[in-house]
């Protein structure tokens, strides 16, 4: 006699299955999240940079991450929030508001300001390397775990852990599907 075998389970029993499931699942989804974040700035679909002064408070405060999508310099307005490379001695990012568009077109001439200083950035800036980096969206307090991950040795390290914990996530699921089947067929078998 061949068929369908239900096996009764105690409720403690099926408590703790859909606890390890939903564990599962909540890792899986966290370790995906982190391997899409981590290739988008690879692959450079975003940038995210730590906002170190208050020089944006209080629309960007101190300790925030700037994030921010790639646009053509065609598409630079005034009133946008940019990041980019400052004509000034050192190689540090800023993250200003566009005060004013001197000449637009594919080699841009802005004038920028913080939105908290008093007065327009002394510089008048050429924009050269495209693209121009638009701000869409601010993190508060993101910006000490964003300069740690900056490091290209630890940005690495920590891909890979999100790629194998997938893998183990992954090989730990089929084991329990695996040893599900088993269980069942030996039931079906006894039967």
């Amino acid at each position: 006699m061949t068929g369908i075998v239900f096996v009764e389970r105690g409720p403690r029993e099926v408590v703790g299955r859909a606890v390890r499931l939903l564990c599962s699942l909540v890792l899986s989804l966290t370790l995906l999240l982190a391997c899409t974040l981590a290739a988008g700035l690879g692959f450079g679909w975003w940038r995210a940079v730590p906002v170190e002064t208050g020089s944006m408070s209080p629309t960007i405060p101190t300790g925030a991450v700037a994030i921010a999508t790639p646009e053509p310099f065609t598409a630079v307005r005034v009133g946008q929030i940019i990041i980019y490379d400052p004509p000034t001695e050192g190689d540090s990012l800023l993250v200003h508001r566009v005060s004013t568009v001197v000449h637009g077109g594919s080699s841009p001439v802005i004038r920028t300001r913080g939105d908290a200083n008093p007065a327009e950035d002394p510089w008048t800036a050429e924009l050269q390397r495209p693209p121009v980096w638009r701000v869409h969206y601010v993190v508060p307090h993101l910006g000490r775990v964003v300069d740690l991950l900056r490091g290209g040795s630890l940005r690495l390290v920590l891909f890979a852990g999100a790629v194998g914990g997938m893998l183990l996530a992954l090989l730990s699921t089929i084991a329990h599907i695996r040893a599900a089947g088993g269980a069942a067929r030996r039931l079906v078998e006894a039967g």
